[in-house]
């Protein structure tokens, strides 16, 4: 399959400008990376849209930086070595559909899919935050699709690791298992596990991913990380009132 792969820089009338100060340090434009491979029967197929910055100076070449090494992440099929570019990850989806069809040349019609679908959902004066939507389908009774949030520090331009997001980990961790058995346990006494989840050894745990609102801290587990691929995704939102006290990066007003 030919690989026709379109970066498009949207005019700087489109751009968006992440701050309330629009000076060298705190100023961040996006621009669109859109790249859509035609419906296909029997075939694998990828569809990426999401936002990068302009790539004007260092801060926003390491974020994009970061964001394509995410994105190829969640292509590449094998974790033995992921590859330079997006154009090759895309390559070598393609690749490993085409082997599994040559093994079974006249009964394999199945069609593969990987998607990233991503908007930048959160703004203030340190942080910018990219909402990720993934999707992959590549045989099987159903799809996997997930939700990520990826937190970067505005002026150094790097991901924001868990360590830096919470600097009270013990604290924040007790906080949100009282919220969760607020939310979701039908007996706030019993452990979570014989309610229906599966938290490893029966205790609770953050989420691999945490972001922002424009209200609060978000809280997503999704398929199979604490329940049944039937339970869906199971999030949780807690107000910055409650959080603040346990965060590395206070959230202040939203610019």
């Amino acid at each position: 399959m030919p690989l026709n792969m379109k970066k498009i820089l949207l005019a700087a009338a489109a751009m968006l400008c992440l701050s309330t100060a629009c000076d060298r340090n705190k100023t961040i434009e996006t621009v669109d990376f859109e790249y859509i491979e035609p419906e296909c029967d029997s075939c694998a197929r990828t569809s990426l849209q999401y936002p990068v910055t302009a790539g004007k100076n260092r801060t926003e070449r390491k974020i994009n930086a970061a964001l394509e090494k995410w994105v190829i992440s969640t292509i590449e099929l094998t974790s033995e070595s992921l590859p330079s570019t997006v154009e090759e990850a895309v390559s070598n989806f393609s690749k490993g559909y085409q082997e599994v069809a040559n093994d079974f040349p006249d009964d394999y019609h199945a069609t593969w899919e990987t998607s990233v679908q991503g908007e930048m959902c959160y703004q203030d004066e340190k942080l910018l935050a990219f909402c990720m939507e993934t999707y992959s389908y590549t045989g099987g009774a159903h799809g996997y699709g997930s939700s990520h949030y990826l937190l970067f520090d505005k002026k150094k331009g790097a991901l924001i690791t868990r360590e830096e997001l919470i600097k009270d980990v013990d604290g924040f961790t007790a906080l949100a298992e009282q919220k969760f058995r607020e939310h979701y346990a039908s007996d706030v006494n019993t452990p979570l596990n014989e309610q229906g989840f599966m938290f490893e050894n029966d205790q609770f745990h953050l989420p691999d991913n945490i972001g922002f609102t424009n209200n609060g801290l978000k809280l997503i587990y999704n398929p199979y990380e604490i329940a049944p691929y039937s339970s869906g995704q199971i999030t949780l939102e807690i107000p910055y009132a409650e959080v603040n006290a346990f965060l590395g990066y206070q959230v202040g007003s939203r610019s």
